[in-house]
């Protein structure tokens, strides 16, 4: 089975803009995860406040709990942020590389390209010398 130029250009062009999409979904993905642990962090800077609202729920030690909880959370998203700039990682070596091969195929394919209009033009003035003896020696 042989593979056309033209197919090669797009299977490399579809490959490169399906690993730079993945790239970019991790990445919003990372994005909400910081947002979501800069809310634990904000509830956690508002529970050490001293707010008047506050003060039953420290009566019966909730705000112990509510901050093991914030704790757990935290340590959880944290977790999830590191799986996430880990995958980051991966993807942004997979993309550059599908990127360069997309780049690769598009010079190959514009080489190809040059290399047989050349070829063309040649044969053209070749066909046009041969006429031009052919001509030369009939008029003669």
């Amino acid at each position: 089975m042989r593979i056309s130029l033209a197919d090669l250009k797009q299977l490399e062009r579809l490959r490169s803009l399906k690993s730079t999409t993945a790239l970019q979904k991790e990445q919003a993905r990372a994005n909400e995860l910081r947002a979501e642990i800069e809310k634990i962090r904000q509830h956690r800077k508002n529970g050490h406040a001293a707010d008047l609202g506050l003060m039953p729920m420290r009566a019966i030690r909730g705000d112990v709990l509510w901050q093991a909880w914030l704790d757990r959370t935290q340590s959880e998203l944290n977790l999830e942020l590191a799986k996430s700039l880990a995958q980051i990682e991966f993807l942004s070596q997979r993309a550059r590389k599908d990127i360069g091969r997309r780049e690769a195929a598009a010079e190959l394919n514009t080489q190809i390209t040059a290399a047989q209009s050349e070829k063309k033009a040649k044969k053209s003035q070749i066909n046009q010398l041969e006429l031009g003896v052919l001509w030369r020696a009939k008029t003669s």
